[in-house]
């Protein structure tokens, strides 16, 4: 059985696709989370990043 992947993973996986929207490459992104999507669960990580981007915008500065 594998073993579930970590909230340490998980932030840095959207830190990680942060930093790529922020230079421009937003298919980079994308596949960052894609990935997280498979690990996590598609719903998981779809509510973290709708919550994630109201943040941003509410407060007109990135959250990670």
């Amino acid at each position: 059985m594998d073993a579930p992947v970590s909230h340490v993973t998980l932030y840095y996986g959207l830190k990680l696709a942060d930093q790529y929207m922020r230079v421009g490459k937003p298919s980079r992104a994308t596949q960052a989370l894609s990935i997280l999507r498979d690990a996590h669960g598609f719903d998981f990580v779809e509510s973290l990043m709708v919550f994630w981007r109201f943040q941003e915008m509410s407060l007109k500065r990135p959250l990670l």
